[in-house]
């Protein structure tokens, strides 16, 4: 994941690699917590304190990089989302008064209605993200969410 374009994500990743690193990450935090500071073999004693506090922070840090990523970029993909379906229902809730504002209208709603498939596949996306975000208990602004809870229930309900 790389930030580029004014700050904004550029993936070069699916969905599926955030859920498979997770459980990645989980899975490697989990074996070293579990990891015993000492290990007696036989007559030899194996100090793994130092290996353990070298590796310890590395699936930490990814997983703390997960959970900061991951509601942020559903806050971005929200954002993009909730504007152009804000800019479609300006257009097509113009109030029309001339013949010329009729046309603009009318153009304005072949052109929402070209968007639908899009503004689906973009809700797609953000359900996706949130399901991620919500099978790992990720925190996200409750605002964010609340917020996609609405749109998500709006615009399923006036299709």
């Amino acid at each position: 994941m790389a930030r580029g374009n004014g700050g904004k994500f550029s993936c070069v990743c699916s969905l599926q690699s955030f859920d498979d690193d997770f459980v990645m990450f989980s899975q490697q935090l989990s074996d070293m917590e579990a990891l015993p500071e000492a290990i007696d073999e036989g007559i030899i004693k194996i100090n793994a304190f130092k290996l353990k506090q070298t590796f310890l922070p590395s699936p930490k840090e990814c997983l703390s990089q997960i959970r900061r990523i991951l509601p942020e970029l559903a806050a971005e993909r929200y954002g993009v989302f909730i504007s152009e379906v804000h800019s479609a229902s300006t257009a097509l809730n113009a109030p029309v008064s001339v013949v010329e504002d009729f046309v603009a209208q009318l153009e304005a709603l072949a052109d929402a209605k070209a968007k639908d498939a899009k503004f689906g596949g973009q809700l797609v996306e953000i359900q996706s993200l949130y399901e991620v975000i919500d099978k790992f208990q990720i925190q996200v602004a409750e605002m964010d969410y609340a917020a996609y809870q609405v749109s998500f229930a709006m615009f399923r309900v006036s299709r």
